[in-house]
């Protein structure tokens, strides 16, 4: 076997070896993964610029794993008429054109079994399992 085929078959194995990390806080990384955010909840509805508080992201390779609320820049509560009163779970995929969310479990409550077992089986196989926080991989039995 050549040297390139053995990069070949290695290289997917030494790329998942890293682990995820969190885009420091200002980061063009974690900007534009906010950006991402900000454009599928729709935030330019808001009369006033809209942030997230991160409760947790990870990214590995070109996916991220977003957990956070919205509330208005001065910190204050968006109102529902803008934005629902939700805690966002997202996982993103960075393309050609920057992040987008590709899959969305964001709910007011757990979701029931029957949920559980329709989210697993469209759950999208190339999200790597290492940024499915504790949570969904436990109800989805990961």
């Amino acid at each position: 076997m050549t040297l390139v085929g053995l990069v070949m078959i290695w290289w997917p194995l030494i790329v998942w070896a890293e682990p995820p990390y969190t885009p420091k806080v200002g980061s063009a990384e974690r900007i534009a993964v906010l950006d991402a955010m900000r454009a599928h909840v729709k935030a330019y509805r808001a009369p006033r610029h809209v942030l997230f508080k991160v409760d947790q992201m990870k990214v590995l390779g070109k996916y991220c794993y977003f957990e956070g609320y919205a509330v208005f820049s001065d910190g204050s509560h968006v109102p529902e008429k803008y934005l629902p009163d939700v805690v966002y779970n997202t996982f993103l995929k960075r393309g050609e054109s920057g992040w987008k969310v590709i899959l969305d479990l964001t709910r007011t409550d757990v979701p029931s079994e029957q949920e559980a077992i329709d989210i697993r089986s469209t759950f999208p196989s190339e999200i790597p399992r290492q940024i499915v926080p504790q949570f969904w991989k436990e109800t989805l039995r990961f």
